[in-house]
């Protein structure tokens, strides 16, 4: 079957769908109409064709993540290429009896997200990470969310500060 000839300021973007599991390489095509097509338009168009909403994944080429706002022509993307959407994990990081709530994108690697929860949310500088009831088995910072997610009973981690003992609250 033939595509469709594209109109005046038309801009065909091909995307894999990306579904957690096993099914990672289903392919579509979106239109988008306008030269000015931001990533959250075409984020809206793939949620009225794909039954995802816009907040559960982020749209990445070559590796990089693309910004919501920002029109998509400017990231000069050839002809033929594919957007990849990457599923947003909702993750609980528990530190001192304290639960901090993120949405994390599954390519974001333990070392990471660490980073990010010192930046963020003033963890200590050394701390490591593992899974409830596995303290003595602490996250590689090379893991992924996407691996990290799919070897866990839940989506929450213990943060673990160097040198410091604590018994860890399981519920």
């Amino acid at each position: 079957m033939a595509m469709k000839a594209l109109g005046p300021g038309e801009t065909r973007i091909t995307y894999y769908k990306l579904i957690y599991g096993d099914n990672s390489n289903v392919i579509n095509t979106v239109l988008l109409k306008g030269l000015d097509a931001t990533v959250f338009d075409l984020k809206l168009k793939v949620s009225s064709i794909a039954q995802l909403t816009s907040n559960t994944f982020d749209v990445y080429y070559n590796d990089k993540m693309l910004t919501d706002n920002e029109i998509i022509r400017t990231y000069n993307i050839p002809k033929g290429n594919k957007l990849q959407l990457v599923k947003i994990i909702p993750l609980t990081i528990q530190r001192d009896q304290h639960d901090f709530i993120l949405q994390v994108n599954h390519k974001l690697t333990v070392g990471e997200l660490k980073a990010k929860l010192q930046d963020d949310y003033d963890f200590p500088s050394e701390f490591q990470l593992c899974h409830p009831g596995q303290a003595d088995n602490i996250l590689d910072d090379n893991l992924t969310m996407l691996s990290v997610a799919g070897n866990a009973i839940s989506n929450k981690l213990i943060a673990i500060e160097i040198g410091k003992v604590e018994s860890e609250n399981t519920d």
